[in-house]
């Protein structure tokens, strides 16, 4: 079992663990032991109080070095035999800084790419992980290796991604409404919704940024006149680009795409000649 509490320092007297040769006099029971060093697993400035060795192999079930410490403090007759006791508790002190490690996976074009970052613990190890490879059995149209990893040893791969939705981002804000992250075998999309944009101009928050098409769809069809969507922003090669989607009377709600792509979206104006009180996805 694992306890922790965080702090600058071990926070209780640390009593000395007598050198396992050293056997004159037996080594008494009830005594801690205090490991300060490099543990890149752990937090660091945490204080862990360990009693077991299966608590001390919880903390980083993939960390070969602590399951050695474990097994060396706490049975340490079957390393040394003239050892004769072992330690009530351990604490143990990460003392390396954090760098929390990340992996990216670029885009097609290399300018834009998507980073997987750890929370915490890096920079060697990490509770959590993202890698992009190639795929183990590559199809015609070419593919990718994606494979998630947590701490606790429970990995989860996606093998010869061609493309789809693997996901959907956790999001709070209020620029879109969901966000879909999908594999390609050359690139990564982050995919954002915004659903009922009233009739009027929408301006894009500078945080929304746009890397391919857009996609409209009015919730109703129109009768008796128009829907406009006049979409206006910069091209992928930088240029000024605009485009106007309609959805003419008796025509249908189909959802239109844009035919060039954008960089950049500076607005959306919707004009509604067909009476109503339309909205836009």
């Amino acid at each position: 079992m694992a306890t922790e509490a965080y702090g600058s320092g071990v926070p209780r007297q640390i009593n000395k663990l007598q050198p396992a040769r050293q056997t004159s006099q037996p080594v008494p029971t009830g005594l801690h032991l205090a490991l300060v060093g490099e543990f890149p697993t752990l937090d660091p400035a945490r204080v862990y109080s360990i009693s077991t060795p299966t608590g001390l192999r919880a903390l980083g079930p993939k960390d070969y070095h602590l399951g050695l410490v474990g097994e060396l403090v706490f049975n340490p007759a079957a390393n040394e035999p003239l050892a004769t006791s072992k330690p009530a508790s351990v604490k143990l002190v990460n003392a390396l800084s954090s760098t929390a490690a990340s992996v990216t996976s670029v885009d097609a074009d290399a300018a834009n790419s998507l980073v997987f970052t750890s929370v915490k613990f890096g920079p060697v190890g990490n509770r959590s992980s993202a890698t992009v490879s190639a795929a183990t059995n590559k199809s015609a149209t070419g593919g990718k290796k994606y494979v998630f990893a947590s701490g606790d040893g429970v990995s989860e791969t996606w093998d010869d991604v061609g493309y789809g939705n693997v996901l959907t981002v956790n999001y709070s804000g209020t620029a879109a409404t969901t966000m879909t992250l999908a594999y390609a075998s050359d690139s990564v999309r982050v995919s954002y919704t915004k659903t009922s944009i009233p009739v009027g101009t929408y301006t894009p928050g500078a945080q929304m940024k746009f890397d391919g098409t857009i996609t409209i769809t009015p919730s109703a069809a129109p009768t008796g006149g128009a829907y406009t969507a006049l979409v206006t922003g910069t091209a992928q090669d930088g240029s000024a680009q605009s485009q106007t989607l309609t959805w003419p009377d008796g025509g249908g709600s189909a959802a239109q795409t844009t035919s060039g792509s954008y960089a950049t979206v500076t607005s959306i104006v919707f004009a509604n000649t067909a009476g109503g009180s339309p909205t836009f996805t």
